[in-house]
């Protein structure tokens, strides 16, 4: 059996403590933690008691995420230095991170998100945040609701090497420009190297910096299987991305290769909102996940 710390305990009854108010104070989840499988984060950011209390709008790092967070990893990452904000008094060693963005796809950098909500259709594409006054837009289905579901966040190790992160890497490296497949495939790669005598001329040589920064994890969760395994990843690699969405900003003429994209994420978020949401209950009800 698992020796945990001391802290554990309270930790642990804080969080659930949290999730627990959460799903009775949304309406709409009526008491049901299974509900929070298809219910979109969109406005929590805002919230006193769940958010984050920044302008940053994804759901990624406000206090309720970070509370499931703990619940589902603290378990595998107990030995790995786990150090999460709201439940240690040392800094943070693990931030939140989206998976699959929205900001990215829809050409925020060329201030084409109007044109391509223009093509993409109402039916795929909100543009304005839903009224919280309007509860069922926390059900919407489409990418732009779903895409701030549970099952599109995770935890990475943030130690940072000049300023930067793994978070930085995945959202600024012109090769991977925040999507969520070439992060996990050039994260696979480095794993490869991780443990040789790599030197600068190594193509994931800033990748390797960063995990050698962050070997209290890295150290522990030895193989990429282990890395998906932990964060409940699996079914990354259904995301491979066509390269020309991957290097050229979305237009009219890509839009079925975006519509094609979104349909394999929504797919694999809703699949591992379930699965997240299945193991929470577990560990909130007693009942096996």
């Amino acid at each position: 059996m698992a020796k945990f710390s001391d802290d554990f305990g309270k930790n642990k009854h804080k969080a659930i403590e949290l999730v627990s108010r959460f799903i009775e104070d949304r309406k709409i989840l009526n008491g049901d933690i299974r509900k929070l499988s298809n219910y979109s984060l969109w406005g929590v950011d805002k919230d006193s008691t769940y958010g984050n209390g920044l302008s940053y709008p994804d759901a990624d790092r406000t206090k309720i995420v970070y509370a499931i967070d703990y619940l589902l990893y603290y378990e595998k990452l107990q030995k790995c230095d786990f150090n999460l904000y709201g439940y240690s008094t040392k800094s943070s060693t693990y931030s939140g991170e989206t998976l699959n963005t929205f900001r990215t796809l829809f050409s925020s950098k060329k201030g084409g998100s109007s044109k391509i909500a223009h093509y993409y259709g109402e039916e795929n594409y909100r543009t304005d945040i839903f009224n919280p006054d309007t509860e069922k837009d926390n059900y919407a289905d489409d990418f732009y609701h779903i895409y701030q579901r549970i099952g599109n966040v995770t935890l990475l190790p943030c130690l940072t090497v000049c300023g930067g992160s793994l978070n930085t890497m995945k959202g600024t490296d012109y090769k991977i420009r925040d999507y969520f497949y070439p992060f996990m495939e050039n994260l696979k790669k480095a794993y490869s190297f991780y443990n040789t005598n790599f030197t600068q001329d190594n193509p994931y040589y800033e990748f390797l910096l960063l995990m050698k920064k962050n070997a209290f994890f890295f150290d522990k969760i030895k193989t990429f299987k282990d890395f998906v395994e932990v964060f409940m990843l699996e079914g990354w690699d259904s995301l491979r991305l066509d390269e020309y969405l991957r290097c050229a900003e979305v237009t009219c003429d890509n839009i079925q290769v975006v519509r094609d994209y979104v349909k394999k994420a929504n797919r694999f978020i809703n699949e591992r909102s379930e699965r997240i949401v299945s193991k929470l209950d577990g560990i909130i009800n007693k009942r096996e996940a």
